[in-house]
């Protein structure tokens, strides 16, 4: 019987281990990373904008210098606390300010975002509500990276049972496959990861120099489901 059981926790505590290491990383990808790179563009704006328009080079200095605050919260959070609490957010609002955070000059390589929402976000249980924005910022991070795109559309939809967004950029496109053979994938893989366990489901289309669409979904729990949620 020892033998059995130790033969079990040999098998367990590595798969633990594993999936704990995976998700700090997927915690520090989207919270740290997220705030430093949008840190970073604020910087860059407000370099663009210093000799031709003083007062938004200003504001743009200001919002980085209140994101690096925040991303110092935000650090002191996951040293004491490893596991983050989700909470309630509106999408229109947190999606709508993620976007306009990644304004600028169209010559600089932004593109122009459109953000549509439908359906009452009401029904998102706060967790599935909290992690839905997560996945779709995610999406957008990587056009802001890597698309050069000249415009993206955010499509999110809440319907009876489901939650959905599309996310279609006119960029440069990729070829998935490289992507993961380069070890370039830490946001596919973070989105991926995070639609398992809202056992939900994505459609990545894309195609080089004609740009990425991405459909994401996930399941809303039905009354009953969503009041033990």
């Amino acid at each position: 019987m020892r033998d059995v059981v130790s033969s079990d926790l040999g098998e367990k505590i590595p798969e633990v281990m594993g999936r704990e290491r995976c998700r700090l990383a997927r915690e520090l990808h989207d919270h740290v990373g997220s705030g430093l790179s949008v840190a970073v563009r604020r910087l860059e704006l407000h370099d663009a904008f210093r000799q031709i328009d003083p007062e938004r080079a200003d504001a743009h200095l200001l919002a980085a210098r209140q994101e690096l605050l925040r991303l110092l919260g935000s650090i002191s959070d996951l040293i004491t606390d490893l596991r983050d609490t989700p909470r309630s957010i509106s999408l229109a609002r947190e999606i709508g300010a993620f976007a306009t955070s990644r304004d600028g000059p169209h010559e600089d390589g932004q593109p122009a975002v459109h953000v549509h929402i439908a359906g009452d976000e009401s029904c998102l249980p706060v967790p599935v509500r909290y992690e839905f924005y997560l996945i779709v910022r995610e999406c957008l991070r990587n056009v802001f990276r890597h698309a050069w795109a000249s415009h993206v559309a955010i499509d999110v939809r809440v319907a009876a049972g489901t939650v959905r967004a599309v996310i279609k950029d006119d960029g440069i496109g990729f070829d998935c496959a490289e992507v993961i053979r380069q070890g370039r994938a830490d946001g596919l893989l973070s989105m991926k990861e995070r639609l398992e366990i809202l056992h939900g489901g994505w459609d990545l289309r894309s195609v080089p120099s004609l740009g990425t669409r991405v459909e994401v979904w996930v399941p809303v729990p039905s009354d009953r489901h969503r009041d033990a949620a």
